[in-house]
Parts: C-alpha cells; structure tokens; sequence
C-alpha cells in the first residue's frame, strides 16, 4: 500500500504542484489506509472514515 500511496502522491503532486502548499508536513497521504471489499462497506461507511482522518491529521 506505501508503494502505491508513494507512486500516486508522485504523479499527483507533478501534475498539481499547487497541492504542496496544503500538504500536511509535506506528506499528501496519511499513514494509514483502509481496505475492504464493496460488498460489505456502504459510501456512507467510507465517508465517515474518511472524515475522521482529516480530522485526526488536523
């Protein structure tokens, strides 16, 4: 999954160089990732998570 955040954040930060600036201490992913499969997680499920990783990372 690093490899993978790592390659992404890469090309992400190439084609918007702007993203930079609101990196949180330079890094545009968080340590941590979520996996699981479409049928037992909801959108409002992955939302939620979502949400409270950007609150953590604040």
């Amino acid at each position: 999954m690093n490899y993978l955040k790592g390659k992404s954040a890469r090309r992400i930060l190439q084609r918007f160089p702007g993203l930079k600036t609101g990196a949180v201490r330079g890094k545009l992913w968080s340590r941590s990732y979520f996996v699981a499969t479409v049928g037992k997680v909801t959108a409002d499920i992955v939302k939620k998570y979502v949400e409270e990783q950007w609150e953590k990372e604040g």
